[in-house]
């Protein structure tokens, strides 16, 4: 019994800091993170505004266990509308997420309308495509990706 007990004892203290350690990275940087943590860095590569529509490409790069970096590319529709606090209402939508592959010079994605009803996104070269939403309100989306190298 008293085995058991300090068996129990050991497991727990090794298992526990274990996993409250591998939730705190994926929960900083995981992979459904849009602001990572104090190990991750944003940087805002572009802003563009075109047909009543704000475009934003982010680019992200975290050093944590392993380095990883993604670029992501948002939308929201460009109006004046403000919270009860004045602040700018943030109704951005995740269009793309894509991970650049850890070139020295990040690619910025190209964002066109060709239609009033069609995003395109069009990018040269990826590592690997993480999420990728082919409609947007009653717009659909297209993607241009030149090539995914591994």
């Amino acid at each position: 019994m008293k085995v058991r007990r300090e068996f129990l004892q050991v497991v727990v203290g090794m298992v526990l800091p274990l996993a409250l350690g591998i939730g705190f990275v994926l929960r900083s940087c995981g992979p459904a993170c849009r602001s990572c943590g104090s190990a991750c860095l944003d940087e805002q590569l572009k802003v563009q505004e075109m047909a009543g529509l704000r475009f934003e490409v982010v680019y992200t790069n975290c050093d944590t266990l392993a380095k990883g970096e993604a670029v992501r590319v948002y939308v929201e529709k460009d109006t004046s509308k403000k919270t009860w606090l004045g602040r700018p209402k943030n109704e951005r939508s995740l269009l793309f997420w894509y991970d650049p592959g850890g070139k020295a010079s990040i690619e910025i994605p190209s964002i066109t309308l060709p239609s009033p009803s069609t995003i395109l996104i069009s990018v040269p070269e990826v590592s690997s495509i993480a999420y990728q939403n082919a409609k947007w309100h009653e717009m659909s989306v297209k993607y241009d990706v030149g090539r995914v190298v591994q």
